[in-house]
């Protein structure tokens, strides 16, 4: 997401050195740089210049803090200032303020608008899925009031069943107005606490469009009126936020296709501009991909200092809590399985892909080609896992070792599975490297509870799954309490193991030999908290 901006603003306290001061000099440079990230971005104009002028002249007028250097200095003012300029705090949707209480005799009405092709429809599909997760009172319902666009409504009516939401749509239907009366009518039937509408888009925000839009506004009042807008138009967002508000009076905007080439120029001038918050971002196809906005949570992302908070409530809303107990308690206990396993990798694709997950990650800068080959790495593996499990007998399934320790077995599933020997034994080595980590935890256990005796004899890991041979170490060496981090001076942190655990090869995710390496820098901790 926004990988250029974001890799320029990350190396922006490179440019102060080792001083520990900020100078008139170092500040003008770092400035001139920022402005030239930001228009390239396709920042505004007039929101690029006001942003480098607040920095500048905050950065020129702070007082030096002890324990932070200049870079730390710099870096932290601008966070704050980013973190401003995209909205001070979150704005939740007035559909599901506290203080409010809608009912089935008075819903709140959320009514989508937005130029064709913004991404209205499947938009009012992931907010109706993200609604129905808040509580269990509000009953989400939709109604394809899109007139305009061929099979609109049908499209709309696919997605209400994907996501499980109720919809209402009528093919002969001519005017917005008409549809939306009816639709109405049918949600307070069926009990509906919330009602989105979505609406007809033009290619341009024409009279007839707004008319209409004007209409459904004033008769039906909803709590909530948003506008769909394209990540990828860049600054020509602000121009489209601007004739939709002016009509109708919007309460804030949805950024849609995030996960595309958006440079970050409409995410970046459409608050500061228009004064509308951005309420949703739009991160891929799935229902699931509707994030609610959050500004310091993105100021983070893109000054590379990840975004932990919004995985852990992916992660949340992914894994039912029962599920994650279970699966850890079989952890500690040393019985983890192959349906366990592949129940991890299922729940890893869940969250996005291991691409995805490294993104939010501090300091983790991965770009489009690298996310997208890991991607496709996770998806190819997982498909080979979920075929290889369907070849495997209840007791296989269940108990590793039977497959571990046979070639006979192992050669009956590969075949099964439609998998080459070669690839079906890199699986079984992934496999067998966190089975043994497994198994070592429950030793650990054992020896914290102070009991040292095991009740069951250990069945013996086959010596090619053994996890130091994985690791290049011979195991009878090799004292567990001696490790040392990786030699590899191009994996010093071990990344390579990682990568391996999870079916990838990082020699495939190198980055291009042509591209400049970056200044070298020194190593310092991740910018994660600053005295503001």
């Amino acid at each position: 997401m926004f990988d250029l901006l974001s890799g320029k603003l990350t190396g922006l306290g490179s440019l102060f050195g080792e001083k520990k001061k900020l100078d008139d000099e170092s500040v003008q440079a770092a400035c001139q740089v920022l402005r030239r990230a930001l228009l390239e971005a396709d920042v505004s104009y007039r929101v690029a210049r006001q942003f480098v002028k607040r920095v500048r002249e905050r950065a020129i007028s702070s007082e030096t803090l002890d324990g932070f250097d200049a870079e730390d200095q710099f870096m932290g003012l601008m966070h704050q200032e980013l973190s401003n300029l995209l909205g001070d705090a979150q704005t939740v949707l007035n559909a599901v303020n506290e203080e409010s209480t809608f009912t089935p005799e008075k819903p709140a009405i959320i009514l989508f608008c937005g130029l064709q092709g913004s991404g209205k429809t499947t938009t009012s599909s992931k907010l109706a899925l993200w609604l129905s997760k808040q509580d269990e009172s509000i009953k989400p319902f939709l109604i394809a009031a899109d007139t305009v666009r061929p099979a609109a409504m049908e499209q709309l009516a696919i997605l209400a069943d994907r996501v499980g939401v109720p919809h209402y749509k009528d093919l002969s239907a001519t005017k917005m107005d008409t549809a939306v009366k009816a639709g109405i009518v049918e949600a307070k039937a069926k009990g509906a606490t919330h009602i989105i509408v979505d609406t007809a888009g033009r290619l341009q925000a024409d009279t007839e469009t707004m008319a209409e839009l004007f209409l459904l506004k004033q008769t039906y009042k909803p709590v909530d009126t948003l506008l769909v807008v394209d990540a990828m138009i860049g600054q020509e967002a602000v121009n489209v936020v601007e004739a939709f508000n002016t009509q109708i009076e919007l309460t804030g905007c949805v950024l849609s296709k995030m996960d595309g080439d958006a440079k970050g120029g409409a995410m970046l001038s459409v608050r500061e501009a228009t004064g509308l918050p951005i309420q949703f971002i739009g991160t891929g196809e799935t229902p699931d991909d509707l994030e609610p906005f959050h500004p310091d949570r993105m100021a983070q992302r893109l000054m590379g200092m990840g975004d932990l908070a919004t995985l852990f409530e992916k992660a949340m809303s992914q894994q039912q809590e029962s599920s994650m107990a279970s699966i850890s308690a079989k952890l500690m206990q040393g019985q983890l399985n192959f349906q366990d396993y592949v129940g991890l990798q299922e729940s890893i694709s869940k969250l996005g892909g291991i691409g995805s997950i490294l993104s939010m990650l501090p300091m983790m800068k991965l770009d489009s080609d690298t996310k997208s080959k890991m991607g496709q790495s996770q998806v190819e593996r997982l498909r080979q896992w979920r075929a290889l499990l369907c070849s495997m007998k209840l007791a296989e399934k269940q108990n590793p070792e039977l497959v571990l320790n046979s070639e006979s077995r192992q050669r009956r599933l590969f075949q099964g599975a439609g998998i080459t020997t070669e690839a079906g034994a890199g699986m079984l080595s992934e496999f067998g490297g966190m089975y043994q980590m497994a198994r070592g935890m429950k030793g650990m256990m054992s020896f914290f509870n102070g009991d040292t005796t095991d009740d069951e004899p250990e069945t013996p890991i086959a010596p090619e799954h053994d996890i130091f041979k994985m690791l290049g170490m011979d195991s009878e060496e090799t004292d567990s309490n001696e490790l040392e981090t990786s030699e590899n001076p191009d994996d010093p942190m071990g990344w390579g193991s990682f990568f391996e655990a999870m079916g990838m090869d990082m020699n495939d995710l190198a980055e291009d030999e042509t591209t400049p390496a970056s200044p070298p820098k020194k190593q310092k901790k991740a910018p994660s908290a600053f005295p503001w």
